[in-house]
């Protein structure tokens, strides 16, 4: 029987556990719940989770992109005339 995952990098497309928790600065708990509550696609691969990187990434630049916007200064702001 041939061994297809040979010569597969899952870290070149794939964060695991270690990586969302760090890049998220959450634990072990918030990932399960996102998993169950389906916020973030996943694969569970050999007893391991895995993240599918662009998703992961179009999350995050995502999120910057609402905390840049949160944190713009809008009593300046007078709109349009």
């Amino acid at each position: 029987m041939e061994d297809f995952t040979q010569g597969l990098h899952m870290e070149d497309h794939y964060y695991d556990n270690a990586d969302m928790k760090r890049i998220f600065k959450v634990c072990d708990k918030t990932l399960s719940r996102w998993r169950h509550r389906e916020i973030v696609p996943f694969l569970k691969f050999g007893g391991k989770f895995f993240y599918p990187k662009p998703v992961i990434e179009a999350l995050v630049k995502e999120r910057m992109r609402y905390l840049k916007f949160r944190s713009w200064n809008w009593d300046g702001f007078k709109g349009d005339k």
